[in-house]
């Protein structure tokens, strides 16, 4: 019978290749929608909801709660209600991916790609990116101070599935050299267009957290020809950036005192685990991320409100603009006057923190993959 839709255990992160399922949402013989929360997996670094392919009823649970099981291990079957036993048995038994070696089976995922692109003063830069996915629209992401690509893990996979999918690593983050030149977001910002220069050198979709907000603004201003669409999630120029995160962040020695730190990014506290930290402790450790990030900060974050300049760049888009929120942000403390810029679109998200994309990622997926619709070739303006 055709219809039938296998549910896998996803692969979040390029460090991921087991998760546990925690919880079922549905059981067996319950009727779903696309979307709908199956179940609950937890990888090291963070619990995700897992949701349904396609309408359909959930006719089997293949694994049990409290089970670890590879990435691409089969989790559940969906499909129509007349499917009988005997049909979903062949659809298994036909499937590469279902049998014992099913992990064995599923396409290796994309690694991080390296580029060395000029930095503007005679040198050159090293870029980490990932390249995922394909189609007409290009989606580039920019992560925030102290992150790296991996802040995307629930939502790469999600856009690639219809789109080129291009996350970063910032100068001074992750896998990308630690040189940061005077640490302005400017600065940033042309050698993210070199970047994107050499490898999607057509128009794009910003879609940029936090800080990252601010180097993909300076980008879409000096460059709007190359700009579809802007999406800033908790930009950090529309509010006060906390002290306390940066500077916990920027002088944390020892797992103890990052723990705290780390917790303020999310309204779920729980979500800062002990793998998570212990990431970040190790980046923070190499040498020249102190001060790569101490230049980013000085040069930055140390305004008092939102950037005068941001505001009007910001009424400046009109329908080429989407802001996301949490509702529960314990790092951009946004501006009041700022709550309703006419013309753009808003996401507000009252049980979200500073890292919406990882709290609640099916909302921020859908509305980004809308916004990208509504604003993909043929459709006319620039983010000026």
């Amino acid at each position: 019978m055709t219809g039938l839709h296998l549910v896998t255990m996803p692969k979040w992160g390029l460090s991921m290749e087991e998760g546990t399922l925690v919880a079922w949402h549905r059981q067996p013989g319950e009727v779903v929608v696309a979307g709908d929360d199956l179940a609950d997996a937890e990888t090291t670094k963070i619990t995700n909801t897992i949701e349904a392919p396609a309408a359909g009823v959930m006719h089997r649970a293949l694994v049990a709660t409290g089970t670890t099981v590879a990435c691409g291990t089969p989790l559940a079957v969906i499909g129509p209600a007349a499917a009988t036993g005997a049909e979903i048995d062949r659809f298994l038994s036909e499937r590469p991916d279902s049998g014992p070696d099913a992990a064995a089976s599923v396409p290796a995922a994309a690694e991080p790609a390296m580029v060395e692109i000029p930095d503007g003063d005679g040198g050159t830069a090293r870029i980490r990116y990932l390249d995922t996915g394909s189609g007409d629209e290009t989606i580039v992401l920019i992560h925030g101070f102290g992150g790296d690509l991996e802040n995307w893990m629930f939502n790469q996979p999600a856009w690639s599935q219809a789109h080129r999918v291009i996350a970063l690593d910032l100068p001074g983050h992750g896998g990308s050299g630690k040189a940061v030149g005077d640490g302005s977001a400017a600065w940033l910002a042309t050698i993210v267009g070199a970047l994107l220069d050499a490898v999607a050198p057509g128009p794009v979709h910003l879609v940029a957290h936090s800080f990252g907000a601010i180097v993909a603004r300076h980008l879409a201003h000096a460059r709007p020809e190359r700009i579809r669409s802007f999406t800033a999630i908790a930009p950090a120029d529309l509010g006060r950036v906390s002290r306390a995160y940066v500077e916990g962040f920027i002088g944390a020695k020892r797992r103890s005192e990052l723990v705290s730190t780390t917790a303020m990014l999310f309204a779920d506290k729980s979500l800062a685990s002990r793998d998570m930290v212990e990431g970040l402790l190790r980046y923070r450790r190499l040498d020249g991320v102190a001060q790569a990030l101490t230049a980013i900060d000085t040069a930055n974050l140390r305004a008092d409100a939102a950037d005068p300049a941001a505001v009007a760049w910001w009424r400046a888009i009109g329908s080429r603009g989407l802001l996301i929120r949490g509702g529960r942000d314990e790092i951009v403390a946004a501006d009041e006057a700022l709550v309703d810029i006419a013309g753009i679109d808003t996401l507000d998200i009252a049980t979200a923190g500073h890292m919406p994309q990882l709290e609640a990622a099916a909302a921020v997926n859908a509305r980004v993959a809308d916004h990208v619709a509504r604003h993909r070739a043929g459709m006319s303006g620039s983010a000026a």
